[in-house]
Parts: C-alpha cells; sequence; structure tokens
C-alpha cells in the first residue's frame, strides 16, 4: 500500500514540475513583461508597451488556466488509478486472509489487525482525493 501511495505522490509530483509547469509560465511571462517594462522605464514606446503588456498578462493567464486543466486532468486520472490498486490490494488482503485464516494466531492477529488499520486509513484517503478530484474536474471545465 505504501508503494502505491509513495508512486502516487512522485507522479503528481513529476506532472506539476514537467514542461511547461507553472513556474516556467511565470518565468517566461516575466521576462517578456521585463523587456517592455525596460521600455517604459526608458520612455520609449510607452503606450505600445503598456498594450503589449497587457496582451502579455492575458495570454500567461490563459497558459496557467490551459496548464491547471492538464495537471487537473492528468491527477485525477491517476486518483482512479491509485483507487483501483488499493481496491485490489484489498480484496488480495482479504482472500489471503481467508484462505491462511487457520494459521491466526495471538502473534499475527496484530498484524493482521493493522494491515486492516492500514487498508481503513487508505480508504479514508482515497474518499478524500474523490473529493478532490470533483473540485478538480469542476474547476477544469
Amino acid at each position: 500500500m505504501e508503494v502505491l501511495w509513495d508512486q502516487y505522490e512522485l507522479a503528481t509530483e513529476r506532472i506539476r514540475n514537467s514542461k511547461g509547469n507553472h513556474k516556467e509560465l511565470d518565468a517566461d511571462k516575466a521576462y517578456f513583461v521585463g523587456v517592455y517594462q525596460d521600455d517604459i522605464n526608458k520612455g520609449l514606446r510607452v503606450e505600445d508597451s503598456r498594450k503589449a503588456i497587457a496582451e502579455i498578462e492575458a495570454i500567461y493567464a490563459r497558459k496557467h488556466a490551459d496548464r491547471d486543466a492538464y495537471e487537473a486532468k492528468a491527477i485525477a486520472k491517476l486518483q482512479a488509478q491509485l483507487k483501483a490498486e488499493l481496491a485490489q490490494e484489498k480484496d488480495s488482503f482479504k482472500s489471503l486472509k481467508k484462505e491462511y485464516s487457520h494459521l491466526i494466531d495471538t502473534q499475527t492477529l496484530p498484524l493482521l489487525l493493522e494491515v486492516e488499520s492500514s487498508f481503513a486509513r487508505s480508504n479514508d484517503l482515497v474518499a478524500k482525493l474523490d473529493h478532490t478530484a470533483d473540485n478538480i474536474a469542476i474547476a477544469a471545465l
């Protein structure tokens, strides 16, 4: 289970840090705005530069919105995969527990209870992800 959660966290970070991320967009925007701001500071093409900066601001607002939608869609897909994998792991655990129930003793019972507790915590986290995924999907529209 922990491996699945770790993989999910790594994958979300890869999505957020992939080419064209918000940080890169901000850096590009700052560069282009800076070029026109230098002209304004020098008193060159002041009105045209202000218009260009306004256009750049609008373009990058759209690019950020597009990036948000891309990330939301990719993360929602990851969440669905995580949920399915966790459900599969839980089913496998239940099957194995049933198959080997005759071997459960005072030493193994606490371990089984801990695993069941971990599944319960994962279910709670997945439920929160579902809620987050719904909000992300709505925001992406």
